[in-house]
């Protein structure tokens, strides 16, 4: 589900950037799909100043938007 949002950068870590009307239908479908008391799902913001420090090692990209997504 969070493909359809985001990038996956490793097996179970997404990169997605949001306007808050994609975020919100994320965190809607999200809550329908998982487990409470199973699953964990942490979201972390980050913003635009912290993002422009972000960097990579290794096989590790910066990930950019794709072109379009599946909602």
């Amino acid at each position: 589900m969070l493909l359809n949002f985001g990038t996956r950068v490793q097996e179970s870590v997404f990169v997605a950037h949001l306007d808050d009307e994609l975020f919100e239908r994320m965190r809607e479908r999200l809550t329908n799909l998982i487990d409470v008391d199973w699953d964990t799902v942490h979201v972390f913001a980050v913003c635009a100043t912290c993002e422009k420090k972000a960097w990579a090692m290794g096989e590790a990209e910066i990930v950019a938007d794709p072109p379009w997504y599946i909602v």
